[in-house]
């Protein structure tokens, strides 16, 4: 096999490898007996078929073709590495020769490889005399009161409302599509945040100022189903309407979601990791508070004992509750008119809640696992 390099761009080069039909040779061979025991040809026993013959009944540039797809990859490889090339993508390939089609045996296989790679770079001699100034990053008191109030915001309860509503808001809805006077789609007990902009263009606006019991009409695009892309006119009924409430950050809220007993305790660790987050370095510091836990991950209440050391007990609260997995509030199981009326991210399992509205839970609920 040789192969040369031809630099088209400072990340880009252009690698062009031929290999002999020699180096193809027993791949060739291989191939012509694996074909033979997969055909029947009167006169020939299965698995030996002379290749001759097959040459004749399937031609020779079925078996170069299998062959070329068998060892291009290999050969590739051995030609990059030969090179010294540190490739950050996949190749464009193209075969611009093959073996000989016809007639004796022989020729040779030649491709290009074009593919973006590491730039060559030389490494300064690091010494005493190379000073690296850091700009100084510190935690400021807006820093660890988003940590809090991003915080809040996953405990937040859903209550009802009877002023008008404004962005914000959480909407229970039924959708009625119609083009022409006929309907075409439709939706029921949907849960919409008035301002997350999740469902149709013109939603928001027709909403706001809206209470309980109204019905509010608007022109839209159609965002899915079978009249994707089609102006129609959307009626919404409003059957509810609640505001977010964020629960009052003390220590009752610290022991709720976490396993200190303080609001104190809890506001250093949220300080800790605002300074992780903008890669302060925060020093020693006590067990990870659950907070930061992954999505899905139920938790229970920790004990209240103060003075217990990290790594202490959890119990279970009294008031518990958790809803189903599968039957979030507000969602009609095999409804099949959804499809149209939900943009991207608008998951029907979801009741049409936008990311992160479906961790809000109603005052009846201690707690709803994330």
């Amino acid at each position: 096999m040789k192969s040369t390099v031809e630099t088209l761009e400072p990340t880009k080069v252009r690698l062009t490898v031929e290999v002999p039909f020699e180096e193809l040779k027993s791949e060739m061979d291989k191939a012509y007996k694996e074909i033979a025991g997969q055909v029947n040809i009167p006169g020939f026993r299965k698995g030996h078929v002379p290749p001759r013959i097959i040459d004749q009944r399937f031609g020779r540039a079925a078996v170069i073709e299998q062959v070329v797809n068998q060892v291009l990859p290999g050969h590739y490889s051995d030609a990059v590495n030969e090179n010294d090339l540190r490739p950050m993508a996949q190749p464009t390939v193209d075969v611009t020769e093959i073996p000989n089609v016809t007639g004796a045996q022989g020729g040779q296989l030649v491709f290009t490889a074009e593919v973006d790679v590491v730039p060559a770079f030389e490494l300064p001699e690091i010494d005493e005399s190379i000073v690296v100034e850091v700009a100084p990053t510190e935690v400021t008191d807006e820093d660890v009161e988003k940590e809090l109030e991003d915080l809040r915001g996953r405990f937040a309860t859903l209550k009802t409302i009877n002023r008008k509503a404004k962005t914000g808001d959480f909407a229970t809805i039924d959708l009625v599509a119609t083009i022409n006077g006929e309907q075409v789609d439709s939706a029921s007990d949907v849960s919409y945040e008035i301002g997350s902009g999740t469902m149709l263009d013109g939603q928001d606006t027709a909403l706001r100022g809206t209470k309980a019991g109204d019905e509010v009409t608007f022109t839209s695009t159609l965002k899915g189903g079978d009249h994707e892309g089609e102006e129609a006119e959307v009626t919404i009924t409003v059957k509810a309407m609640k505001a977010r409430e964020l629960p009052k950050a003390d220590d009752d809220f610290a022991q709720m979601v976490s396993e200190f007993d303080t609001m104190e305790e809890l506001t250093e660790d949220l300080k800790k990791q605002a300074a992780e987050s903008k890669g302060v370095p925060a020093g020693p510091r006590r067990a990870r508070c659950p907070h930061r836990r992954p999505a899905g991950q139920g938790r229970d209440r920790p004990a209240r004992v103060r003075g217990r050391p990290p790594g202490r007990a959890p119990r279970r609260r009294g008031r518990q509750a958790q809803r189903e997995e599968g039957s979030p509030r507000g969602c009609r199981e095999g409804d099949p008119h959804r499809a149209a009326l939900r943009g991207p991210g608008q998951e029907v399992r979801r009741a049409g809640l936008p990311a992160g509205a479906d961790r809000l839970r109603d005052p009846d609920v201690a707690e709803l696992r994330h």
